[in-house]
This record gives C-alpha cells, sequence and structure tokens, in this order.
C-alpha cells in the first residue's frame, strides 16, 4: 500500500481475502486500492462488507461515499454521508464530504 502497487495490492489481497475472510483490515485496503485505480463497483463491494461489519469505521465510510459518488450513486452517498455524521458528528472528513457534495 504505501509504494502506491495498487494492482500488486489487489492481486495479493485478493488471495489472502479467499483464504482469510474475516481479515477486515484487509478488506479495507482492498477497497482502497479498487478506489485508486479507478475501479469504483469494486470498491463500494469492498466498502460495503467492511460497513457491515464496523458501520463507524470513518475511513472505510469517506472511501464508500467517494466511490458511490464516482458511480453516480450520489443520493446514496448522500444518505451514507447523513448516517455517518449521526454516529460521528464531529468528524472532520465526513463534514468536508458534505461540503463537497452539495
Amino acid at each position: 500500500m504505501q509504494k502506491k502497487e495498487f494492482d500488486k495490492l489487489i492481486t495479493l489481497g485478493e488471495t489472502l481475502i479467499s483464504d482469510y475472510p474475516h481479515l477486515t483490515n484487509s478488506i479495507l485496503e482492498m477497497a482502497y486500492a479498487f478506489q485508486k485505480i479507478g475501479h469504483y463497483h469494486r470498491a463500494v463491494d469492498f466498502g460495503e462488507r467492511i460497513r457491515l461489519r464496523d458501520p463507524e469505521n470513518t475511513l472505510n465510510l469517506v472511501n464508500l461515499i467517494e466511490s458511490y459518488t464516482k458511480i453516480g450513486k450520489r443520493d446514496f452517498a448522500k444518505s451514507i454521508l447523513e448516517a455517518s455524521l449521526k454516529i460521528k458528528p464531529h468528524d472532520q472528513n465526513l463534514k468536508k464530504l458534505k461540503e463537497e457534495l452539495k
């Protein structure tokens, strides 16, 4: 991840997750990597897995909201954002996204 070799990360991550599907951090890294290479639908798939497991994970929520926006589901992104702000009303990343989505 630190080297920004997202294609390599995805290849390794898919193998890792298929063997160890409980590794939430690895799924989060996959969602992030997919978003970085422009595969927003896959980023949403992985991000939703995280949201089910850890609905207060701000890093995932931001990535998920951005990915939904990129695939044209702006209203859905806004609803996730509003729900997230109820959980974490003072989170600066979420507040920034709210301004961007206006």
